[in-house]
Parts: structure tokens; sequence; C-alpha cells
């Protein structure tokens, strides 16, 4: 099992869209953005995952334990203007 790291892209009625991280635990790519496509049938696309590093675990919001192999999403930090 390999860790991967990749952004859905979710719909919007405004002119911005919300990107939502994911990391995931699959044995490929195309079973990490399989596993995110359940998550988010409604995605307007989902990004290629790539293999992250474990540092990225670190990042990870703290939450309940979650079952083996759930994708986390992580927030992503506003940018002020």
């Amino acid at each position: 099992m390999k860790l991967f790291k990749c952004h859905a892209v979710m719909p919007s009625e405004a002119r911005s869209r919300l990107a939502r991280t994911y990391l995931v635990i699959a044995e490929n790519w195309q079973r990490a953005r399989g596993r995110v496509l359940e998550l988010e049938p409604k995605a307007e696309f989902i990004t290629v995952p790539v293999e992250a590093p474990d540092a990225h675990l670190a990042i990870a919001p703290s939450e309940p334990r979650r079952s083996r192999g759930t994708p986390i999403p992580i927030p992503l930090k506003r940018r002020r203007r």
C-alpha cells in the first residue's frame, strides 16, 4: 500500500471553485482516484493522484480513527485579499 495525494474540484455557482485535498492509502493511483470518486461523486474532476511522502501525514487534521484506507480530506487555507 502507498500513500497518494490528489484534489477534487467541486462545482460552484459562483466564479470560484472549491478544491478539496485528499490523502489516500491505496495499491495504485487508479484505486486512490476511485476512492475519492466514491466520496465526491459530484466533483467536476479529480486530479491524478501522486505518491505523497509520509511527511504529509503530519498535516492531517486530528479526527476520530477512521477505517483503514478511508481518504482523509485536508482543509485548504483561504488566501487573504
